[in-house]
């Protein structure tokens, strides 16, 4: 906070995400992997999904020393939006990366 009781982090961490299939049998085990700059050995991370407009948290785990991350998870039937999300620290605003589609059928 800067002097005026002000939040003075102004970045954020650019998220990098890759889902390892967009198409999958309902059901089938699915991968997001990516990492977070600037590094941040130790922070969690979330993986979302969009239901019903809100964003629900569907695991958290803690990056690992080269700021990188690792989800496996089984896709539920249907469309799904993901994400991933970084809360905010005393470094760095909360950030997310752009939304993946998936499509299980």
């Amino acid at each position: 906070m800067d002097r005026g009781g002000r939040d003075s982090r102004t970045s954020a961490p650019k998220v990098a995400a890759v889902l390892s299939a967009c198409k999958v049998r309902a059901g089938a085990t699915v991968t997001v992997a990516g990492t977070v700059a600037p590094r941040h050995a130790g922070q969690t991370v979330s993986l979302q999904r969009l239901v019903s407009g809100t964003w629900r948290t569907v695991s958290t785990l803690r990056l690992t020393a080269a700021s990188g991350y690792r989800f496996t998870f089984r896709a539920p039937g249907g469309s799904s939006t993901l994400r991933i999300l970084t809360p905010a620290d005393s470094d760095l605003v909360a950030g997310s990366s752009a939304t993946l589609g998936l499509r299980a059928s």
